[in-house]
């Protein structure tokens, strides 16, 4: 699909959920460099959150951990770079900062490699004398198993 076709879609969906006043989770999946580019694609010129260190130019950043410097703040959209880390508090509080109407996304590797993947974020949940490798992906596996049966996350594979 082209990007011009992916983002006439998330419009389309956007405008469902937003008549409706909901929030739309989606869920990109690919290299991280095909996430960025799909974003900066696809996504609507509108007020846009980045929870990453690979923001695009000019956009609204916050670093991975830090979300709790902007509570109270809405956005039509915020986007959590999941390459730069899973952190369940972060993705809960950007959660609550998407507008009625907006989406949240999620930027990440395919579905079937999270429970192998390499999170960030387990470097600083490790705990001495153990290696971030030695924490069990379990929670990642379960997400992933979860996004995956969920019918109200529209999924982009780049």
């Amino acid at each position: 699909m082209t990007a011009s076709a992916h983002r006439l879609e998330l419009e389309s969906l956007l405008a469902r959920f937003g008549a409706r006043r909901w929030r739309l989770p989606v869920l990109v999946q690919g290299s991280h460099e095909q996430c960025l580019r799909w974003c900066v694609d696809c996504l609507p010129v509108r007020d846009v959150l980045w929870v990453s260190r690979s923001t695009p130019s000019g956009g609204w950043q916050l670093p991975p951990g830090k979300a709790n410097h902007e509570l109270g703040r809405e956005a039509d959209c915020v986007v959590v770079d999941l390459f730069d880390g899973l952190n369940v508090d972060t993705l809960a509080a950007v959660a609550g900062m998407v507008r009625a109407g907006g989406c949240l996304v999620l930027l990440g590797p395919p579905l079937e490699e999270w429970g192998d993947f390499p999170d960030p974020e387990y470097d600083r949940i490790r705990v001495e004398p153990f290696a971030a490798d030695a924490v069990r992906r379990h929670f990642l596996t379960r997400l992933a198993r979860r996004l995956a049966m969920d019918a109200r996350v529209a999924r982009v594979i780049c």
